[in-house]
């Protein structure tokens, strides 16, 4: 995988899925520990978006 450089936001996210994932993990299975997982899954994602919306290679889309 390219190894590409992470916005401010990006990193800030990623130490907020982190965050979450280390909470999770301390927690018993339940509603509160997959809550925590959803928000970090979440938080990836918007990562993953925000770094595919930025790319040089994005193109809007053309109108007639």
């Amino acid at each position: 995988m390219m190894n590409m450089l992470k916005t401010p936001i990006e990193s800030s996210w990623k130490t907020q899925a982190d965050d979450a994932r280390t909470k999770a993990d301390h927690l018993r299975e339940g509603q509160s520990k997959e809550r925590l997982l959803k928000t970090a899954r979440q938080l990836d994602t918007a990562a993953k978006m925000h770094r595919w919306m930025e790319s040089p290679g994005l193109k809007p889309p053309q109108g007639k």
